[in-house]
């Protein structure tokens, strides 16, 4: 009699069980996503240029409108005084050639506040605003060709330095090593490529370091906060991947929070990728009415190679 009740009492549990409500496969609708302008910008101290981009986000299954021609635009302030802008329709958004913004004078390396405007027909102005701070103090940079061993036991070249960080402030920091590159074009009529001693750009090499106080930052190099020196003295010890033969050039970067907070979380972001087991990375982002991230960094460059 007791068995027969047990079993009367579980049949309405019994009932709702299916072959899925053991299956190990769960069907998860994506959130619903509210399209915004997506404005994104890594201004450095000396550029003429500035490589704004601006876009409409989509949600991950979300098809690209075709033939959008409303027209977007993008504008930088220097001390709410307009120094560069750039308008295009935008279905002709797509490198970053085609968004880049001529400015009226050099950017400072020194302490100003600029302000990153992008505009698009229908959608509110996104914004973002960042002071640019003052460079780093540094000082005793000394390069060595093969001078040390990395962590898999291959040579690389060694790069020191003494960073003095100023006490009154948190201060962030970028270290990266380059090499320089050249303008050339193809002569049609000789077939060859002449080049210009007219350096315009510089491309990174690959940077790491044995101190543990130094993050990796993509392409911002190695990352550094001074909450461990703040006001103190720091030798900063950097390898360098170099295969070949030209200069090369010790970056030193100072850099501003939003900076560091989007190279660190990028950073996460990538090195979660192939783990199915991290969770999802959320990259920094300061724009407001909209997504993307202004970062403002001040550069200073020592040519290491004589």
């Amino acid at each position: 009699m007791r068995i027969q009740y047990l079993l009367f009492a579980c049949l309405p549990f019994m009932a709702a069980c299916d072959a899925d409500s053991f299956s190990q496969t769960v069907d998860i609708p994506f959130p619903e996503h509210e399209p915004l302008p997506a404005l994104s910008l890594n201004l450095r101290s000396g550029d003429s240029l500035a490589y704004a981009l601006l876009n409409i986000s989509r949600g991950i299954i979300d098809e690209p409108i075709e033939n959008d021609n409303r027209m977007v635009t993008t504008e930088l302030y220097r001390d709410d005084v307009l120094i560069g802008t750039r308008s295009y329709p935008l279905s002709q958004e797509g490198s970053p050639s085609e968004t880049a913004m001529t400015l009226s004078e050099r950017i400072r390396g020194e302490e100003t506040t600029y302000r990153l405007v992008g505009k698009v027909d229908g959608f509110p102005d996104a914004v973002a605003t960042q002071i640019m701070p003052d460079g780093a103090l540094f000082s005793e940079v000394e390069y060595t060709r093969d001078g040390a061993l990395d962590n898999d036991g291959f040579r690389v070249d060694e790069v020191t330095f003494k960073l003095e960080d100023p006490g009154e402030t948190t201060d962030f920091y970028a270290f990266q090593v380059s090499t320089p590159g050249q303008n050339c074009t193809f002569n049609e009529t000789t077939m060859t490529q002449e080049c210009t001693n007219d350096f315009t750009f510089f491309y990174s090499v690959y940077v790491s370091s044995p101190d543990p106080l130094l993050l990796d930052g993509l392409d911002f190099g190695q990352l550094l906060t001074d909450q461990s020196f703040n006001g103190g003295n720091l030798t900063v010890r950097l390898f360098a991947d170099s295969f070949n033969d030209g200069d090369l050039f010790l970056e030193v970067y100072r850099i501003s929070e939003d900076a560091y907070r989007y190279a660190r979380s990028f950073a996460a972001y990538i090195e979660a990728g192939d783990n199915p087991f991290a969770e999802p990375v959320q990259v920094h982002g300061n724009v407001e009415n909209g997504y993307g991230a202004f970062v403002v960094t001040n550069v200073q460059r020592v040519l290491l190679t004589r």
